[in-house]
C-alpha cells in the first residue's frame, strides 16, 4: 500500500509539473549577463556561418530580439516600481509635515471617542464572558433531564452519508469493470508480443509503434484509475469522519442519558460500519490487482525496451549507409554544379555578411540602450539613497526639535514662574499705593479740618473787625491790608492743594494704567488658553509674551500627543490581551470537546464491561485504561483552573490600567479647573481694584470741588476746553 501511495504521489507531482510550465525569469537577469551571454553566441554563429542558411540567421535574430525586448520590458517594470515607491515615500513625508497637524489632532480626538466606546464594549464582553463561564459551570454541574435522540438535522446528515456510500459503491463497481477491461487488454498485448517474434523487421517496427501507442493509452488509463482511486479514498475518509462525528455526538448524548438512544440509530451506524469495511476490502482487492497489473506492465515494458533497442541498432546502420550515400551524391552534384553556381554562392555569402553586419549593429544599439537603462537604474538607486539620507536627516531634525521643545517648555515654565512672581510684586506695589492713597486721604482730611478751623477763626475775626470798623475807622486800612495778605496766603494754599491733587491724579492714572495693562495681560492669557487649538490668533501682547504663549501651546500639544500615544499603546495592549483571551477560550472549548470524546469512550468501555462474555484480563486492561483516562481528565481540569486564574489576573490588570487612566484624566481636568479659577479670581480682583479706584476718585473730587463728582467735573472741564 505504501508503494502504491508513493507511485500516486509521483504521478500527481508529474501531472502538476506538466500543467505548470515555468516561465523564464528575465526580470532578475542583469543586462551585463545578457550581453555576456550574447558574445559566445555570436562567435558560434560566425564559426557556423558557412553551414547555416539565411532562414536560420533570421530565426536566431528574432529570438535574440525577443529576449532583449523581454529584458527591456522587465527593466521598465522595475523602473515603474521604483517610481511608485518614490511616490509613496513622498506622500509619507508630506503626511509627516506640520501642515497636517490639525488633521492629526482631529484624528486624536476621534481616537479618544473610539477608546471610550471600546472600553464600554470591553466591559460588555467581560460581563458576557463571565455569564458564559457561569452558565458552563452550571451546565457541567447539572445533568440534562431531557431525553436526547437524533434530531432532524442529524437524520438528514445520516441519509446524506448513506447516499454518499451508495455513490462510492457504484464508483467501485465502475473501477472493477475498468480493471477487467485492462486485464483483457493486457492479454491482447501478450498475444501480440508472442506473434511479434514471428513477423519480419518491417512488421516488427509497425507493431512496435502500435504497441507503444497502446502502452501510452494504458498508462493514461492507469493514471486515471489511480486518480479515481485517490478520490474514492478521500471520499471514504470524509464519510468516516462524518460517521465518527455522528458517533461522537451519539456518545455525548449517551453520556447524558444512555438508555434514551434508539435501537434504529445503533443498527444504522453498525450497517454503515459494515459497509465501510466491505468497501475497504474491495479497495484493498483493487489495489492488489492494480499492483499485479503494474508488475505485468513493467515486464512488458522491459520486453518492449529490448525490442526497441534492436530496432534502434538496425536503424542506425541504415542511417549510416544513407549518410554515406548522401555524401557521395552531394559530392557528385557539387562537382557538377560547382562551375554554374559559384556566382550565386558568392552573392548569397555577401548577402549573409550584410545581414550579419546589420544584426551586429542592432545588437550594439540594444547594448547601448541597455547600458543607458542601467545608468538610469543607478541614478534611481542613488536618488533613493539620497531620499533615505534625507529621511534620516528629517528624523534627526524631528528628534532635535522634540528636545528643543522640551527645553522651550521648561524655559516657558520658568518664565511663567517669573511672571507670577512679578504679578505678586505688582500686587504688593498696588497694596502699597493703596496705603499711600489712604495716607494722602487722611492728610487731606486733616488739612481740610485745619482749613475749616482757620475759616471759623477768620469769620470771628471778621465780625470783630466789623465791630471795630464801626468803632475804629482809622484802623480800617490796616485791617484791609491784613485781610488781603491772608486771602493771598489762602489762595496760595489752595494752589498748593490743587498741585498736590494733580500729583495724586497723575499717580492714580499711572496705577489705573498699570491695572489696565494687567487686565490686558490676563485677557490675553485667557484667550491663549481658550484658543490653544486655533492657528490664527491676534495677540495684543509684546513679543516675549507671544513667544511664551507659543511655547505653552506647543507644550500642551506635546502633552496631548504623549497622552494619546499612551492611550494608543494601552489600547493595543488591551486588544492583544483580548485576542489572547479569545484564543484561550477557544482552546478551552477544544479541551471540552476532547473531554466529551473521552467521556464517550469511557461510556463505551462501561457498556462493554456490563457484558458477561469478557474475561478477567480484559477487565483489568479496561480498568487500567479508565484509570489512565481519569488521570488525564484531572490534569486537564487542573490546567483549565490555572488558565482561568491567569485570565482573572489579566482582567484585574486591565481594570487597574483603566482606573489609572481615569485618574490621570481626572487630575488633568482638576488642573484645568484650577487654572480657570485662578484666572477668574485675578479678573475679580482687577474689577474690585477698579471700582475702589473710581470710588476714591469720586470722593476726592467731591471733597475738592464741593459736592461735584469726578465724572461731572471732568465733563465740565472738557466742555470748557
Amino acid at each position: 500500500m505504501s508503494r502504491f501511495e508513493d507511485e500516486m504521489s509521483t504521478t500527481n507531482v508529474s501531472l502538476l509539473e506538466e500543467d505548470k510550465q515555468p516561465l523564464p525569469r528575465t526580470l532578475n537577469t542583469s543586462p551585463s549577463s545578457i550581453s555576456g551571454s550574447k558574445k559566445p553566441a555570436q562567435e558560434n554563429s560566425e564559426s557556423s556561418q558557412n553551414k547555416m542558411t539565411s532562414k536560420d540567421y533570421a530565426k536566431l535574430g528574432s529570438l535574440a530580439l525577443k529576449h532583449q525586448e523581454n529584458t527591456i520590458d522587465g527593466l521598465r517594470k522595475e523602473n515603474f516600481d521604483l517610481r511608485l515607491s518614490l511616490y509613496f515615500y513622498e506622500q509619507r513625508l508630506s503626511d509627516m509635515s506640520p501642515d497636517n497637524l490639525d488633521n492629526v489632532l482631529k484624528e486624536n480626538v476621534n481616537l479618544k471617542v473610539t477608546i471610550q466606546t471600546l472600553s464600554q464594549e470591553l466591559k460588555k464582553y467581560k460581563n458576557v464572558i463571565l455569564e458564559l463561564n457561569q452558565a458552563v459551570e452550571i451546565l457541567q454541574n447539572k445533568p440534562c433531564p431531557k431525553i436526547h435522540g437524533m434530531s432532524s438535522e442529524e437524520q438528514e446528515e445520516f441519509e446524506r452519508a448513506k447516499a454518499d456510500a451508495e455513490v462510492l459503491h457504484e464508483e467501485n463497481d465502475k473501477l472493477s469493470k475498468m480493471m477487467a477491461d485492462l486485464s483483457a487488454e493486457n492479454v491482447k498485448l501478450r498475444s501480440t508480443l508472442r506473434t511479434r517474434n514471428t513477423t519480419s523487421n518491417t512488421d516488427h517496427s509497425s507493431t512496435g509503434s502500435v504497441s507503444s501507442d497502446r502502452q501510452q493509452q494504458n498508462s493514461e488509463e492507469m493514471a486515471e484509475l489511480y486518480r479515481k482511486l485517490r478520490q474514492t479514498k478521500l471520499k471514504n475518509e470524509e464519510l468516516q469522519r462524518i460517521i465518527q462525528q455522528q458517533n461522537a455526538a451519539n456518545r455525548m448524548y449517551s453520556g447524558v442519558d444512555r438508555d434514551s438512544l434508539s435501537g434504529k440509530n445503533i443498527k444504522l451506524s453498525r450497517q454503515l460500519e459494515e459497509e465501510l469495511q466491505m468497501e475497504r476490502q474491495r479497495n484493498n482487492r483493487l489495489m492488489d490487482e492494480l499492483e499485479e497489473k503494474s508488475q505485468q506492465i513493467q515486464e512488458l515494458q522491459l520486453e518492449l525496451e529490448q525490442r526497441t533497442r534492436s530496432l534502434q541498432e538496425t536503424k542506425q546502420q541504415l542511417r549510416d549507409k544513407n549518410i554515406e550515400y548522401d555524401q557521395l551524391s552531394e559530392q557528385f552534384e557539387d562537382l557538377r554544379v560547382n562551375n554554374d553556381n559559384m556566382d550565386t554562392l558568392i552573392e548569397n555569402i555577401r548577402q549573409l555578411q550584410d545581414e550579419n553586419d546589420e544584426l551586429v549593429n542592432e545588437i550594439q544599439d540594444r547594448e547601448q540602450e541597455i547600458e543607458a537603462l542601467e545608468a538610469e537604474v543607478e541614478k534611481l538607486l542613488s536618488y533613493l539613497e539620497k531620499k533615505e539620507e534625507e529621511r534620516e536627516i528629517l528624523k534627526n531634525e524631528l528628534q532635535s526639535a522634540n528636545e528643543s521643545h522640551d527645553t522651550d517648555i521648561e524655559a516657558f515654565e520658568e518664565h511663567l514662574a517669573k511672571t507670577q512672581e512679578e504679578l505678586d510684586k505688582k500686587d504688593q506695589e498696588n497694596k502699597e499705593l493703596m496705603l499711600e492713597l489712604d495716607e494722602l486721604i487722611q492728610k487731606s482730611n486733616h488739612s481740610k479740618k485745619k482749613f475749616e478751623e482757620e475759616l471759623e477763626k477768620q469769620y470771628n475775626e471778621y465780625n470783630e473787625l466789623v465791630v471795630a470798623i464801626r468803632d475804629r475807622d482809622v484802623t480800617m486800612a490796616t485791617l484791609r491790608g491784613n485781610f488781603e495778605a491772608k486771602t493771598d496766603t489762602i489762595q496760595r494754599e489752595k494752589e498748593l492743594l490743587r498741585e498736590e491733587m494733580e500729583e495724586l491724579k497723575e499717580q492714580f492714572h499711572e496705577v489705573y494704567d498699570q491695572l489696565k495693562e494687567k487686565e490686558r495681560y490676563i485677557a490675553e492669557l485667557i484667550s491663549s488658553i481658550d484658543n490653544r487649538e486655533d492657528s490664527e490668533v491676534s495677540f495684543l501682547m509684546s513679543e516675549k509674551i507671544e513667544e511664551n504663549n507659543k511655547k505653552w501651546m506647543e507644550r500642551l500639544e506635546s502633552m496631548e500627543k504623549e497622552y494619546q500615544d499612551k492611550l494608543k499603546r494601552e489600547q493595543r495592549k488591551t486588544n492583544e490581551q483580548f485576542s489572547i483571551r479569545d484564543n484561550a477560550y477557544r482552546a478551552l472549548q477544544q479541551k471540552l470537546v476532547s473531554a466529551n470524546q473521552k467521556n464517550s469512550l469511557l461510556n463505551t468501555l462501561l457498556d462493554k464491561t456490563k457484558r458477561p462474555s469478557e474475561s478477567s484480563n480484559d477487565k483489568q486492561d479496561k480498568y487500567s485504561v479508565l484509570a489512565r483516562l481519569n488521570n488525564e481528565l484531572r490534569k486537564e481540569l487542573e490546567d483549565r483552573d490555572r488558565n482561568l486564574e491567569v485570565e482573572k489576573k489579566k482582567s484585574q490588570e486591565l481594570v487597574t490600567l483603566y482606573q489609572q487612566q481615569k485618574e490621570s484624566i481626572y487630575s488633568l481636568q482638576k488642573q484645568l479647573e484650577r487654572k480657570e479659577t485662578q484666572l477668574t479670581n485675578s479678573l475679580l480682583a482687577r474689577d474690585t481694584l477698579k471700582e475702589k479706584g473710581e470710588y476714591m476718585e469720586n470722593i476726592l473730587y467731591e471733597q475738592a470741588t464741593g459736592g461735584h463728582s469726578f465724572r461731572e467735573r471732568s465733563g465740565s472741564a472738557m466742555s470748557s476746553f
